[in-house]
This record gives structure tokens, sequence and C-alpha cells, in this order.
């Protein structure tokens, strides 16, 4: 779970909960960090989308992509970017 200072505290959802599960129930209630409002808009947009086919009676599909590829904005190499670095690299990674 990821904490902000009180000033900036919001109420929105978790970056770790999942998307599908939050369609079956009301989603954990917690403080979102400023690198996670991406994740998080991200389930938004999904819900706007399921309520959407309710409300429209059209049918949704939802891809929910492994990893994204592209311009990094962040200065720092996440996750993701960093395995795919090491393959172009030729160099063994270790995740533990």
């Amino acid at each position: 779970m990821i904490q902000l200072p009180p000033h900036q505290d919001l109420k929105i959802l978790s970056s770790l909960e999942p998307a599908p599960a939050s369609l079956h129930g009301l989603p954990r209630i917690s403080t979102l960090a400023a690198g996670a409002w991406y994740p998080a808009s991200n389930t938004l947009a999904e819900k706007a989308a399921w309520k959407f086919e309710e409300e429209n009676g059209l049918h949704v599909v939802v891809v929910n992509p492994g990893t994204i590829l592209g311009s990094m904005i962040p200065p720092r190499i996440n996750a993701s970017m960093a395995i795919f670095l090491h393959l172009l690299e030729g160099t063994r990674i270790t995740i533990m």
C-alpha cells in the first residue's frame, strides 16, 4: 500500500486492486501516490466502459496487455522496460 502525506491524502482505487475484481463489489479504498495515477486511471476507465456497456446494451471487450512499450517519461527505467533492455544487451538478470 502506498501512503501519501496527510495534506495530499486522496481516496481512490488502489493500484494494487485488479480491475475485474472491482466489478464484483466495492473495491478497496486507499491512498494513491503520484506514480500510481496511470494504473488507477486504467481501472477507472475500465469501470466506465463496463457501465457504458450495461447502460447502452453494447458488448465491450477489455484488453489488458502484459506490458506497454514506448517512450519513457520517468527518468528511471521501470521493471518492464529493464527486462527488454537486458534482452537487447544480452545480459542476464535475476528475478527474485
